[in-house]
């Protein structure tokens, strides 16, 4: 029975040998010359190829919302931006978020009171009138717990 099996598995080892010869000369018989069209469609099809499917994935990828970033000094620059401060007055929050010692300094958009924590009473009329207009710009003009003592301080 071995000897039968052995005899198959020869048998057509030899006619794919031949078969593989037989193609082989009909390839080299059948030489014609590569057109430019042609390469041009192969390079552009391996150009387009991979675009196509960067657009389909960045389109259709995920819709799944990225992760938050845990990033205080992001969180300090979009909540000022949400609330349209300009590059003075994110100073000036920045200035009263470290007097204040709040960390990070995000926090100050959630604490009315850490406005005049940090020592409000030693600001300059300007950062006064700064302060003021903050406070209408974040909290809707709540009064601030000092602003007595701003009335009465000397300017």
């Amino acid at each position: 029975m071995l000897d039968v099996c052995r005899f198959y598995t020869i048998a057509a080892l030899a006619a794919g040998d031949e078969r593989l010869q037989q193609i082989t000369s009909e390839l080299g018989n059948n030489r014609r010359p590569i057109l430019w069209s042609e390469v041009a469609i192969v390079v552009g099809f391996l150009v387009l190829a991979p675009l196509i499917a960067w657009v389909a994935f960045r389109r259709f990828g995920t819709s799944e919302p990225p992760e938050p970033s845990s990033n205080p000094r992001g969180l300090f620059n979009e909540l000022c931006d949400g609330h349209e401060l300009g590059r003075d007055e994110r100073d000036f929050l920045e200035q009263l978020a470290k007097r204040a010692k709040l960390e990070p300094a995000a926090r100050i958009f959630l604490e009315p009171d850490s406005l005049t924590a940090g020592g409000a009473a030693d600001l300059r009329p300007a950062q006064r009138l700064m302060l003021a207009a903050l406070n209408v710009k974040l909290f809707g003009g709540q009064p601030l717990p000092t602003a007595n003592r701003f009335a009465e301080s000397p300017s």
